[in-house]
């Protein structure tokens, strides 16, 4: 197996394309990058900036170039002796008519030879979807749009079609003969169709038409239909997304004949799995690919780990893309101290005294209740039936049964369980994850009875009734692995896109794989993960930042600096709500708003950045909180005044000259600290076990918010630029001038090198190394070695506090007696090129912010 060195991720559309990327390519490698980390390459919608939206797996996405330009683009990769890692997305599929397998399922309906491609539910409780598709894509009722004359029967490239305005639906040969369509002559064809379609206001003129579509495989419908009737499988609650039935090995070598071609030839070197929670059975998936690319690939899966979670051992993979790394990295620079001060300060300020658990609860209940209702309902169909099939079970109420899932899949810690057709008992830690549900669903459920909950805990454990024969066993095992391919979706909106937006107190904790209501990290907890990455998942990715990541790692880092200051913070932010005030109109922002905001400007304002283009940015980003939030307003029920008056705010305080001074005060006082934050970051990534992955741009200040703010265009002039300024600058002139962010540049060249050159930094044994002293708090060291090579690492933290919140590099006297325990001998910094003796954290740190130590 080919294990990178180093990752970069590229985000591949439309304005940058495969040309675009090779001719960075040998700056990739100057920085010290083994291999680019690319975003789906296969055909997607013609509009998708993303690539997830797969209408194709036989070709390469035109959009980012032609098939020249692609074995162009891979023929350097190798003539550089780098890898390519690719993104695949095996769970889903866009629905967009270029998705040939999807449209001829709409056409001939379940006799396609594409229907059992999808999971698509051919006999739902509602007759009116027995054998047919929904498609929820109108704007309004469907005999409202139908009287409008906004659905027609048009003729383009040869073929009759269903138009909604630009979208087109193929027709099914039913009704082509019914209608003797293609019957017609040319001439005859368009007088037909206009009668055929209808004229507005003469609502018998439709009657045809009607007759027409009912003889289709699909029913068009409103969009608001989807929550209630959606009759196939979605990602998460996205009806664009279908979900494919990657688990048939038909579908499965259909679906990634090309990928391995790639893989087998060479010209792709690892695979990046997408939502592995969504597929039916992730270990079979994974193994079936292994098997059929040939020899031992790089995979990665994009699992999220919740706490304490791990990735299971059975997996035959490298491990996950890496945002467990990132929360317990990103922890260690969170003050567990003044955890008390901040949840005070946004009680006072938001006026909310409810903790995170209970409100991520609520909003797990929230999304299965208004985003996934034909999902559950879907479920406690089989579960009625499970139920009324025993004795235990069978005066169990449909509403009693239906509550039961959602308060359980509500209460559950982890995204989902991995029982397969073959599992016969659950893992000791998937027991205790069921266990945990089903007492936490208890304790929170506001039904009285809780026998439901307890029959449903027995299916999810396997412990099933004694008296169900073998046909309700296998029923019963097809319940729970439905449940499964619900909870990670529900779970992850509940949390990502709903809680993380309502829990505002500390919103840096508010990450991906992350539990806001678990502040900080302890340098204990940080080496017990990096110890079990190297003895199990040695190859696994190592993330800071992602094209998902709720911030960029930089604002991350600004923002744990106010871990360290609460009453500063506190200060800072009831003086701007006040001098803010006459610009909230019908109480917009609301106080957790608000007070989100402000952090969002704490983590990402620069003076010098263009302010029309920054205040746009962070309008946005509000707009797309807001509706995440779905508290004062939502996607599905936008509430324009709310969301005016938002954005209006945004821009009313920006033109505040008085607060765009205070603010720039605070900030430039914050980033100082933060910059610390992000120098260590850099360190730690890529001396911890594991292969160290930098996201677009982040070689330089990434101050970026989620998507699409992460995803805008990177200045790669001015990182060139500074990568060959570094090659020759003294660490303390960088420092100097940190703004320019030329002291990141040389960060992460120098690692990068220094990882190169020493294989003691890439698959060796890791051990924690004691700190003594009164300031031994303020940093964390560990040894990488592999046989008679040893590296030490070490890296300061919390350094405004360790400075008395002087806005100054500390010296060596604030160090005190602090230093690294029974390491003796002679080392070289090579980072700063310094040789030491005496490892005291006065020495360690004496001219720049961290030590990558080699005995010489």
């Amino acid at each position: 197996m080919r294990v990178p060195l180093a990752t970069y991720r590229f985000q591949f559309h439309k304005g940058f394309t495969f040309r675009d990327a090779g001719a960075l390519l040998p700056y990739l490698r100057d920085l010290g990058i083994s291999d680019v980390y690319a975003s789906p390459i296969f055909l997607a919608g013609p509009e998708s900036t993303h690539g997830y939206d797969i209408c194709g797996f036989d070709r390469i996405n035109p959009n980012l170039g032609t098939q020249q330009d692609f074995e162009g683009f891979t023929a350097e990769i190798k003539k550089l002796g780098m890898g390519l890692l690719v993104d695949m997305v095996p769970n889903h599929m866009g629905i967009h008519a270029t998705n040939c397998w999807w449209t001829d399922v709409l056409k001939n309906g379940i006799n396609s030879n594409f229907s059992s491609y999808f999971d698509i539910n051919w006999n739902p409780p509602n007759p009116l979807l027995k054998n047919k598709v929904l498609l929820p894509v109108l704007g309004d009722h469907y005999g409202a749009v139908l009287e409008r004359g906004e659905l027609k029967v048009v003729y383009s490239n040869g073929e009759f079609h269903l138009a909604y305005f630009d979208k087109h639906f193929p027709l099914s040969p039913e009704s082509i003969a019914a209608f003797k369509l293609n019957q017609l002559s040319e001439r005859d064809r368009e007088p037909f169709l206009t009668q055929l379609n209808g004229t507005p206001g003469d609502a018998g003129s439709f009657d045809d038409l009607h007759k027409l579509i009912d003889l289709q495989h699909y029913r068009i419908a409103y969009w608001r239909t989807a929550a209630h009737h959606i009759n196939y499988r979605r990602f998460f609650d996205v009806t664009e997304l279908v979900s494919l039935r990657v688990e048939d090995e038909e579908v499965f070598l259909a679906a990634h004949k090309l990928l391995l071609e790639l893989l087998r030839s060479g010209k792709i070197s690892g695979v990046r799995i997408d939502h592995p929670d969504g597929m039916r059975d992730p270990k079979t998936y994974v193994e079936r690919l292994q098997k059929h690319a040939g020899d031992d690939q790089y995979i990665l899966a994009e699992k999220i780990l919740s706490d304490d979670e791990r990735l299971p051992e059975d997996w035959p993979i490298a491990g996950t893309t890496g945002y467990d790394y990132l929360i317990v990295q990103n922890g260690l620079f969170v003050r567990p101290e003044n955890e008390g001060a901040f949840t005070g300060i946004y009680s006072r300020f938001a006026a909310s005294d409810e903790d995170f658990s209970s409100l991520a609860y609520r909003s797990k209940q929230d999304m299965l209740n208004r985003m996934f209702i034909a999902e559950v309902n879907a479920l406690t169909f089989r579960l009625k039936g499970l139920a009324a099939s025993t004795r235990t079970g069978r005066d169990f109420t449909e509403s009693e049964l239906r509550s039961a899932i959602v308060d359980f899949i509500a209460a559950f810690p982890v995204y989902r369980t991995y029982v397969n057709a073959s599992t016969s008992q659950l893992s000791p830690a998937e027991r205790a994850f069921v266990e945990q549900a089903l007492a936490e669903a208890k304790k929170r459920t506001t039904s009285p009875d809780t026998r439901a909950l307890e029959f449903l805990s027995r299916l999810l454990s396997l412990n099933l009734p004694r008296d169900f024969d073998g046909e309700r066993r296998d029923l019963a095992r097809e319940f729970v692995i439905r449940l499964q391919q619900l909870s990670g979706p529900a779970i992850a909106k509940g949390l990502e896109d709903t809680a993380f937006y309502r829990y505002t107190r500390f919103v840096a904790l508010n990450e991906v794989g992350g539990n806001p209501g678990r502040f900080g990290t302890t340098p204990e907890e940080f080496h017990r993960y990096n110890s079990h990455k190297q003895e199990k998942w040695p190859c696994s990715m190592l993330a800071t930042s992602t094209h998902d990541t709720k911030r960029g790692e930089d604002t991350r880092a600004r923002l744990n600096v106010l871990s360290e200051m609460p009453t500063e913070w506190e200060k800072a932010v009831l003086e701007w709500r006040s001098l803010n005030a006459p610009h909230r109109n019908q109480a917009a922002p609301s106080a957790p708003a608000e007070y989100l905001l402000y952090q969002v400007l704490v983590g990402t304002w620069t003076p010098s950045t263009d302010l029309p283009t920054y205040v746009e940015r962070v309008q946005n980003y509000m707009l797309k909180a807001i509706r995440e939030a779905k508290m004062e307003t939502s996607w599905t029920e936008p509430n324009e005044s709310y969301e005016k008056a938002t954005q209006e705010f945004v821009a009313a305080i920006f033109n505040s000259p008085e607060f765009r001074a205070s603010l720039t005060t605070f900030t430039e006082h914050v980033a100082f600290f933060g910059m610390f934050n992000s120098i260590a970051q850099v360190i730690l990534k890529t001396c911890s076990p594991g292969v160290p992955d930098f996201y677009q741009g982040t070689e330089h200040w990434d101050l970026t918010l989620v998507d699409p703010d992460n995803r805008r265009p990177i200045d790669y002039a001015l990182r060139q630029k500074l990568l060959a300024e570094v090659r020759t600058a003294k660490p303390a002139d960088l420092l100097k001038n940190w703004q320019t962010g030329a002291i990141k540049a040389y960060t992460v060249a120098n690692c990068l090198r220094i990882r190169r050159e020493n294989s003691a930094l890439q698959h060796s044994d890791y051990r924690a190394i004691q700190i003594t002293g009164s300031k031994s708090s303020h940093m964390i060291a560990f040894s990488r070695t592999l046989g008679d090579s040893k590296m030490i690492v070490a890296v300061p933290r919390f350094i405004r506090t360790l400075a008395k919140g002087e806005q100054t590099y500390p010296s060596p006297e604030l160090w005190s007696d602090t230093r690294l325990v029974h390491e003796r001998g002679s080392f070289q910094n090579l980072l700063t090129g310094e040789r030491l003796s005496d490892l005291t954290a006065a020495n360690l740190f004496g001219t720049f912010p961290g030590a990558i130590l080699k005995v010489v």
